[in-house]
């Protein structure tokens, strides 16, 4: 359930919202449209956590995310949806790092100098992404991405 109640939003002069109450529950999938600059952007980061209203009380789950309009970093086409989730996590480095040393080390002698560092550098990128929180996100990111329906085009998909 997400609710918020007389909810109120200012920035600089404009007054954004006004008292504003919604209720969405489990299940129920709500779109909020209008032209640029109406303030869309503003209630959907309230309801994400990532803006403190004027007044007002907002209850949410914490499993909600936001996706702002302008990505900070350009999404690759050859990415699935699931990469993008992990990526925009930070996990997607950590863990193509896992891999190419993977590759590596099975291509390098046991006990070599070059193994040492091989696995100094992969246990720091273990470190890396367990510190993320990467051995729970791709689940989460499953459960989440499952839960906006794009589970009927496949999460592995371009």
């Amino acid at each position: 359930m997400l609710a918020a109640e007389h909810v109120g939003l200012t920035l600089g002069a404009r007054t954004i919202l006004d008292d504003v109450a919604l209720r969405i529950g489990k299940g129920e999938k709500v779109g909020l449209v209008g032209v640029n600059g109406a303030g869309k952007s503003s209630p959907l980061k309230i309801l994400a956590g990532q803006l403190r209203p004027d007044q007002g009380r907002v209850a949410a789950p914490s499993s909600i995310g936001y996706l702002p309009q302008e990505p900070r970093a350009a999404f690759r086409p050859d990415r699935t949806a699931l990469q993008c989730f992990l990526e925009a996590r930070g996990l997607l480095r950590p863990a193509d790092e896992l891999e190419a040393t993977a590759r590596a080390m099975a291509r390098v002698r046991e006990g070599s100098p070059e193994m040492a560092s091989l696995l100094a550098g992969y246990g720091r990128a273990q470190h890396e992404r367990q510190a993320l929180g990467g051995y729970e996100a791709e689940s989460l990111a499953r459960r989440l991405l499952d839960g906006l329906g794009p589970s009927r085009v496949g999460l592995g998909q371009p």
